[in-house]
């Protein structure tokens, strides 16, 4: 624990070059007794930091002392800011709190007021139960806890045993890369389709992965491009009325919008899943090809149609 504070002390005086012992005392939350306590600790370790007079002194590093002050630049404490503010708002813990006080920028508002990205992960409803998920299944991670998930399919539910690795954000959704006990293999579960959950006391022995295998794994769930016999490209057409909704909707990632033709492509190679994304775009956009996805988008109308016709 001391260790980690003289570091933080020498951190703090390496990109603020003076502080008094009570600016020191309030960042770290001791008494200014402990402060020069772990000062006098640095000095016996070689660290020379001597107090400097006059208007702007207070206490610093020695200047013929030479230390490397790349640790991080002023840039990249803001990017840590900024991505640990986005974390924030969907993790309830303290700990990230007490990073980001730990970060040596003078003033977090300002960086936060001025810098050129905002990163909010959050609901708009501040009940939603997102914060507890992300912050109860981030400690099952840490800790290698199985957890039993209750998981809607699509016939129903199902009851799994999973193993939790990684939480990953992905197209405006939060997903758990895990182990499936029930297929024997690493799939991803999207947190809002998890009806209920429980962390058991059990721990898992941890699998040999590499990230790529991640994002391998999310084409090949959500897009079935690795059965290359049911691979197809799709094009949709759109009234120019209705473009900003559609991007707005799909985004430009997956999705290749050719403006002047008022036309939508990408790839897939499952048909149910674009069947169901394709009603959720209503009357936005028309299937042009393939023949055979126009047919099951007709039958699916048709279907509807039944519900209200009495």
């Amino acid at each position: 624990m001391r260790s980690s504070r003289m570091f933080e002390i020498m951190n703090l005086l390496i990109h603020n070059e003076r502080m008094t012992a009570v600016q020191l005392a309030e960042k770290l939350k001791v008494s200014k007794r402990t402060v020069y306590r772990d000062i006098e600790a640095l000095n016996e370790a070689g660290v020379p930091v001597v107090h400097f007079s006059g208007k702007d002194g207070g206490l610093g590093i020695s200047e013929d002392y030479k230390i490397d002050k790349s640790f991080l630049s002023t840039d990249e404490l803001k990017s840590i800011l900024v991505g640990l503010n986005a974390l924030r708002e969907v993790d309830k813990t303290n700990e990230l709190n007490t990073m980001i006080a730990k970060l040596p920028v003078k003033s977090r508002e300002e960086v936060i007021d001025n810098g050129d990205t905002i990163i909010d992960l959050s609901s708009w409803f501040d009940d939603h139960p997102l914060r507890d998920y992300i912050s109860n299944l981030r400690t099952a991670i840490r800790n290698h806890n199985i957890i039993i998930v209750t998981y809607q399919v699509k016939d129903g539910y199902s009851k799994r045993e999973i193993e939790p690795y990684r939480l990953l954000f992905k197209y405006s959704a939060w997903y758990m890369y895990a182990y499936c006990e029930e297929v024997n293999e690493f799939r991803l579960f999207k947190l809002n389709r998890i009806i209920k959950y429980k962390i058991l006391n059990d721990k898992f022995i941890v699998k040999d992965y590499q990230i790529e295998d991640i994002r391998l794994l999310f084409d090949k769930q959500y897009f079935n491009l690795d059965q290359q016999e049911n691979v197809m490209k799709v094009i949709l057409k759109y009234n120019k009325v209705d473009e900003a909704y559609l991007v707005d909707r799909m985004g430009t990632q997956k999705f290749v919008f050719d403006l002047e033709n008022q036309t939508i492509s990408f790839i897939t190679g499952d048909m149910p899943w674009v069947v169901n994304f394709l009603m959720g775009l209503e009357d936005k956009a028309k299937v042009i090809s393939p023949l055979s996805l126009q047919e099951k988008v007709r039958k699916r109308i048709n279907k509807m149609n039944k519900l209200y016709e009495s």
